[in-house]
């Protein structure tokens, strides 16, 4: 990940310092220029960092400076508490405003914040002439996002399976961003933070701090980096800064699969960032491939057809396999699930998984699920997802 370019006011108070400081001693973000004055701006640069005491700060200012992809961030007295944070941010339009006795950690981290806050909600018409040019490759099936996302029913069975299936291919990671039930860790057997192997929170904090970090290799076919401890530790970061560790290992395999909480509702006051299903928002949007889980009865498909009612605004060029899980039913039920759903709605694909005890007995063990009927279905997933997008018109196995 390339550290941000920061531009600094140039100021006395304890910010400067510690910032300073921070990025000689830790990297995370690159000081390029010191200025006194606005105008004699003369680099490129991602962020503007500035006083409230700066004398000629004012709105228009900062909606001037403030880009598509650059942000300004702003320092007050902390004395001014909530205050001096709301003029600058509300009435002056700032992405973010700091107390001036910041860390330097403090600083990098809501720079972070901000400019993938900027990107995730760049409007359409800001859009480049060259994301243009990829955006049309990506219809083609040339270029897409290589993050696939499992989400509903059973979801972590088929996240599991699928990374099985495809690491016989592709460089696989499996990711673990279920914030409201992370079980990937007890599933595989695994143990975080052992042999320097991290779990999600890890990943970000090493992220934010410019270090490597190791997910947890060689034990199955593919790679897996666990979610959060427990769901009560949702809120310690941001939305944002865990689906970061997955754009930024996107680049790193050819696949990476996030299994994430069907949950899709904005239930915060303050944007998806901050929200509890903030990261199943977002990662929807992301998404190339999105495997959903639904249940083996109409009141399955009925539920299964609510959330994609809720995640078509949130889907960009994403393809929408469905996935009937824990199927027990004979041919005429099978026909009626199929002809019901797609009435509604005409996935890339439509999967019937059997009822299997191989897989319960694979949960039991911490292995994946070697072969039978779940795997056969698992593997007619595989093959849609790995479709070329002019290849797949919606079909039903």
């Amino acid at each position: 990940m390339t550290s941000p370019a920061l531009v600094m006011v140039s100021s006395s108070r304890e910010w400067a310092h510690n910032l300073s400081s921070h990025c000689a001693a830790h990297g995370g973000a690159e000081i390029v220029q010191v200025v006194l004055e606005i105008d004699a701006l003369d680099v490129a640069w991602d962020a503007l960092l500035v006083d409230d005491t700066f004398a000629y700060l004012n709105p228009p200012l900062v909606q001037r400076l403030r880009g598509e992809d650059r942000v300004v961030v702003g320092f007050y007295d902390p004395h001014l508490g909530v205050a001096g944070q709301e003029r600058l941010e509300r009435e002056w339009g700032m992405d973010a405003a700091l107390p001036s006795d910041s860390t330097g950690t403090d600083i990098v981290v809501a720079v972070d914040r901000c400019l993938l806050q900027r990107r995730v909600d760049k409007p359409r018409a800001a859009i480049s002439s060259d994301e243009k040019a990829v955006e049309a490759k990506s219809e083609q099936g040339v270029e897409r996002s290589n993050v696939l996302v499992t989400t509903g029913l059973g979801s972590t069975e088929l996240a599991v399976g699928l990374a099985d299936v495809l690491a016989r291919e592709s460089d696989v990671l499996l990711v673990d961003g279920d914030t409201i039930h992370p079980q990937m860790a007890q599933r595989l057997g695994l143990h975080p933070n052992s042999d320097r192997c991290m779990n999600l929170h890890g990943a970000v904090d090493a992220i934010h701090r410019g270090v490597s970090f190791r997910t947890f290799t060689g034990i199955f076919g593919f790679d897996v980096l666990p979610g959060i401890a427990h769901h009560s530790d949702w809120s310690v970061y941001p939305a944002s800064d865990i689906v970061m560790v997955a754009e930024v290992l996107a680049g790193e395999y050819d696949v990476v699969i996030v299994d994430v909480n069907e949950g899709l509702e904005q239930l915060g006051l303050f944007g998806e960032s901050e929200d509890r299903f903030g990261v199943s928002r977002m990662l929807v949007r992301r998404a190339g491939e999105i495997v959903v889980g639904i249940g083996p009865s109409p009141l399955g498909v009925v539920r299964g057809l609510e959330w994609l009612a809720l995640a078509a605004p949130l889907m960009a060029d994403a393809r929408c396999h469905v996935a009937v899980n824990r199927f027990r039913g004979d041919a005429h039920q099978s026909a009626q699930l199929v002809k019901e759903f797609t009435r509604s709605f005409r996935p890339a694909s439509f999967t019937l998984v059997p009822d299997d005890r191989r897989v319960d007995r694979a949960v039991w063990m911490g292995e994946t699920v070697p072969g039978g009927a779940f795997r056969k279905a698992v593997e007619r997933i595989a093959d849609a997802v790995r479709e070329p997008v002019s290849s797949l018109e919606g079909a039903a196995s």
